[in-house]
């Protein structure tokens, strides 16, 4: 619970200070609640799907590397 509102309270600064251009506060949430949700998929009961994940654990991470590689572009477009 406290992960989310310090992640809400990340994104609202980003996007009030402008920081990192358009969309850079969208990819640092998919990056923060991919990384959260792939975390809590080890605590829950699911079935593994594949490479010893589950459903919910595969698709937060591409999230959290769409975030990341979204913020890496970024970066390196504002050079």
């Amino acid at each position: 619970m406290e992960f989310w509102i310090i992640l809400g309270v990340v994104v609202l600064r980003l996007m009030r200070r402008g920081i990192g251009g358009a969309g850079a506060p969208f990819a640092v949430f998919l990056l923060g609640s991919g990384f959260a949700r792939f975390l809590v998929e080890f605590i829950r009961r699911n079935d593994v799907v594949a490479l010893g994940l589950t459903q919910a654990q595969i698709l937060s991470f591409i999230l959290a590397v769409v975030g990341g590689a979204w913020l890496v572009q970024r970066a390196r477009q504002r050079r």
